[in-house]
Parts: structure tokens; C-alpha cells; sequence
């Protein structure tokens, strides 16, 4: 069968396009979160995480149903953790933490795990919060 030139044509950009989306929502997913998850509310301005939820892991997405953005706890040495709140200082877009960084896929910005521009249009670091640990829990005190 001989096709046209105009259905050449066609079908060559909707095979493009459709490879153009595939692409896209690859790399979407490769930076959307995949660490896990820990759920609880604030309370008291504070958020309490149980150290045992950091046990054998270095990063994990804290998330408070009153709180409109997650949190990231990373896990320093056994007493210091950094906490930081996965929304963008180019136009506060959610942000997502994957193995490697801390992605914004509004425009592209790339954080690293202590919070600091690696890419633009971004030019602040992410606000960074306060913890203190005892014996049983990460306290992350919320600033208002």
C-alpha cells in the first residue's frame, strides 16, 4: 500500500509525539517520590516521628495531614537529622525526593539532601527546620 505524502507526514508526528510523551512521563516518574512515606499530623506546632521509623534508612517523606507541604527527614549521623520542607523557592511548587536529589518538575530546579540549589531557576535553599531527637522520637518543630 502507498501512502500519501500528507499521510506519511501524519503518522511520522504522531509516532514522534507519542515517543516525546513516553519520554516525559519517564522521566516524571524517575523523579517523583519514591522513598517511603511516614503519616501523622502536627501537633503543637511539632511534628514527632519515632526514631525507630529511621532505623535502616537515610531519607523519608514525613507527611502531615494539617500541613500543605510534605517534609523531608534526612538522617545525618544517629543523633542529627535535617528536615526540610519539599516546596520550591522559584514559585513554591511541591517538590518530590528521589534517591539521588530533591526534583521540582514545574521548571526543573534540583536541591540537594542538605537542602541547597544544584540547579535553577531556583536561587534560595529550602527552608531547613529545626530537630532535636530523644530516646524515642525526631521532634520537627514547625515554624508559623
Amino acid at each position: 500500500m502507498k501512502l500519501s505524502r500528507r499521510s506519511f507526514l501524519s503518522n511520522s508526528c504522531k509516532s514522534c509525539g507519542a515517543m516525546m510523551l513516553a519520554g516525559t512521563i519517564a522521566s516524571t516518574l524517575e523523579s517523583c517520590n519514591t522513598l517511603a512515606v511516614y503519616k501523622t499530623s502536627l501537633n503543637n506546632n511539632e511534628i514527632l516521628v519515632p526514631v525507630a521509623e529511621m532505623l535502616d534508612i537515610q531519607r523519608k517523606i514525613i507527611r502531615a495531614s494539617n500541613l500543605e507541604y510534605d517534609i523531608l527527614l534526612v538522617k545525618k549521623t544517629e543523633a542529627l537529622y535535617t528536615a526540610m520542607v519539599l516546596k520550591c523557592t522559584h514559585e513554591d511548587w511541591l517538590l518530590s525526593a528521589g534517591e539521588k536529589s530533591i526534583n521540582c518538575t514545574a521548571h526543573g530546579s534540583v536541591f540537594d539532601f542538605d537542602g541547597k540549589v544544584l540547579v535553577g531557576p531556583a536561587i534560595n535553599p529550602l527552608t531547613i527546620l529545626q530537630t532535636h531527637i530523644n530516646q524515642t522520637n525526631i521532634h520537627i518543630k514547625i515554624n508559623n
